[in-house]
């Protein structure tokens, strides 16, 4: 005889939500990064 698997379920009262404040990217293209990282790697 199979049974099914048990899958518990818990209210989303539980749980927090938040936000983040968005990341500021040092670079503004790829091609930006990659010469920032050709210095920083020699």
């Amino acid at each position: 005889m199979l049974t099914s698997p048990v899958v518990n379920t818990y209210p989303l009262s539980s749980y927090t939500f938040g936000t983040k404040e968005p990341k500021m990217e040092k670079d503004t293209s790829v091609a930006d990064r990659l010469a920032r990282m050709r210095v920083k790697i020699p």
